[in-house]
């Protein structure tokens, strides 16, 4: 049984908008676009977010600009055909925040959360990356494989359909926002 499943014509015409407005908490005062990345993805489509340039053809290369001038972020979604009546099936979801070096002119990583919702590996991993769960990105190379469920105990609702997942990325954008873009801010000043 897929998870998180959305008609072809809703993929096309609908999640893109949908898309922007989730991620609207992080994005700066100019927005985010987010567009079909055009190429075939692992036999499915990925829709990705930029800020109106898209930096060559790989997706996950693509950023748009947060509310802080030093964090970057990027967003995407890989979807795949389930095989049959227009349906496809979310594969893949990633918010990735980006900390810029404007003197080396690099992005690092600070942190990921995604979600992995027809994850198969067994049980408790399964669990843990099928609803959104956070990496963190940290000099211990030990930490930057560690799964942090933020939907424990609920992750079947969280991965039950697009309007539910949608609604929790929203929230986790929202807390991102506050808990590390803010923090930015504030240290600044």
């Amino acid at each position: 049984m897929a998870f998180v499943i959305i008609d072809e014509d809703a993929l096309a015409g609908e999640r893109p908008k949908a898309i922007q407005r989730l991620l609207m908490p992080l994005a700066s005062k100019y927005g985010v676009a987010c567009c079909d990345a055009k190429a075939v993805i692992a036999g499915g489509k990925v829709y990705a977010t930029h800020d109106g340039h898209i930096a060559g053809k790989e997706y996950r290369d693509w950023r748009f600009a947060s509310k802080h001038r030093d964090i970057r972020c990027n967003y995407f979604e890989l979807w795949k055909y389930t095989g049959h009546a227009r349906k496809w099936s979310l594969h893949q979801a990633y918010l990735t925040l980006f900390l810029t070096d404007r003197v080396l002119h690099t992005d690092r990583e600070l942190l990921c959360v995604h979600s992995d919702p027809n994850n198969a590996d067994p049980i408790p991993m399964r669990h843990f990356k099928r609803g959104p769960h956070l990496h963190v990105k940290h000099e211990e190379e030990v930490l930057c494989h560690a799964h942090f469920p933020m939907t424990i105990g609920y992750v079947d609702k969280a991965v039950e359909s697009v309007p539910e997942l949608t609604r929790i990325y929203h929230e986790v954008a929202s807390l991102l926002s506050i808990e590390v873009v803010e923090r930015f801010q504030n240290a600044v000043d």
